[in-house]
């Protein structure tokens, strides 16, 4: 069925559904559609939401298989260190060795890597792979910002190995900017978004479907909860409007088991009542129906405290033509509609995010302004705009 088909392995960063797995699908479903390629999708933990989403959208045209992270692996992220990374080498040989023979048993031609971890797994492989007939191609996806000094290390492992970056953001790419190479370089290509999901619904309609009253002033963050994220700027800037008919929401929930996560819903719910909050913030938890949460808000903030490697929260609000607040940091930035959607706050600067809510719920015509959003969503980021710059990628990789 598919021995005419060049055959992508993406290698997923989580089985959870954050930010860079919706991404994922996105990028997955313009292959699939492509119908030139056999789609195959390794992930890395017990997280069963991603197989669900590929199942419903893709059904038997994407290969789904488990390699489970050792738990040594599974803590490596964002904010471990290096000798934490050196301590999981014995565990990392082992784990790479069985993707390896998968690999070679299946005549994998390209392997995607979806995030850092991913990334380092496919350096082995294709330094391993250099010793047979066929090379093994590498892309790696960056969607990460690097802490510390991973900017050299990846920097250098992308010069060994990848046969192509692509990055989600000017900002991102910017921390690997080195070298003169064009491999090398990466290509920026900034997220897709469906905006047939993600479109405008009656208020009344979304917030129905979330339980949630219809009279108040709603105000929402959508996104996993995580220190960086910046909940706690969030629920600190609710306080100005105590007492007022103001609702609070925060969707989503901690899916990530890495150094620098956990007990953060707790840590969040103890904060909201220590300022007598707790009626006026509400945690609605993972949601699957996300668009309806950016439906039923009168305003989406966007808090980060630490640069936004894209943004996709900000993204897809402005695709339902609800008016945002961001943080000026990262690629958020490069969502600018110059038009004052995103309306931008310092990071970490509650009082200034206060007044950003207060003036915006004040303004009539925050509405138009949430529109004008989407209309620079769909001129610059829908699906059917990104799929031939993705497309290009592949084939340039394979026609090298």
């Amino acid at each position: 069925m598919f021995k005419d088909k060049d055959k992508i392995l993406f290698f997923a960063g989580s089985g959870h559904l954050g930010g860079a797995e919706v991404s994922l699908l996105d990028l997955i479903r313009h292959f699939v559609v492509s119908e030139h390629y056999e789609v195959t999708v390794v992930v890395p933990d017990s997280g069963v939401e991603l197989e669900q989403e590929i199942q419903k959208k893709f059904s038997e045209k994407v290969h789904v298989h488990y390699f489970e992270y050792p738990s040594s692996l599974k803590r490596l992220g964002r904010f471990s260190r290096l000798p934490t990374y050196l301590l999981t080498a014995r565990d990392f040989i082992e784990y790479t060795n069985q993707v390896m023979a998968f690999i070679e048993k299946n005549s994998i031609d390209v392997f995607y890597a979806n995030g850092i971890k991913p990334f380092l797994v496919g350096c082995r492989l294709k330094a391993q792979r250099s010793k047979t007939q066929k090379p093994l191609k590498l892309i790696w996806h960056l969607r990460d910002w690097l802490v510390g000094k991973k900017q050299f290390g990846l920097g250098i492992l992308a010069k060994l190995y990848a046969d192509r970056v692509v990055s989600n953001s000017m900002a991102t790419a910017g921390q690997l900017l080195w070298g003169d190479a064009s491999r090398q370089r990466p290509r920026i290509i900034l997220n897709s978004i469906d905006t047939e999901k993600y479109k405008p619904i009656e208020k009344e309609v979304a917030r129905g479907r979330l339980g949630l009253p219809s009279q108040k002033l709603i105000v929402g963050m959508v996104g996993m909860l995580a220190p960086w994220k910046g909940q706690e700027v969030f629920i600190r800037a609710s306080h100005y409007f105590r007492g007022q008919e103001v609702l609070f929401c925060i969707a989503g929930d901690e899916i990530y088991s890495t150094d620098g996560h956990g007990m953060e819903k707790k840590r969040l719910e103890e904060l909201s009542k220590n300022l007598q909050m707790k009626s006026q913030v509400k945690f609605l938890g993972h949601v699957n129906d996300v668009e309806s949460v950016y439906n039923a808000c009168d305003l989406i903030v966007h808090a980060s405290v630490e640069p936004e490697p894209f943004g996709r929260c900000i993204a897809e609000s402005m695709s339902c033509g609800i008016p945002v607040i961001a943080t000026r940091a990262g690629g958020a930035v490069e969502l600018n509609t110059k038009q004052g959607i995103p309306f931008y706050v310092p990071p970490g600067d509650e009082t200034a995010l206060a007044k950003a809510i207060e003036q915006i719920l004040k303004n009539p015509n925050r509405m138009e302004l949430g529109l004008k959003g989407r209309e620079w969503i769909l001129s610059h980021l829908d699906f059917n705009l990104k799929k031939d710059e993705f497309n290009s990628v592949i084939e340039e990789v394979l026609a090298a």
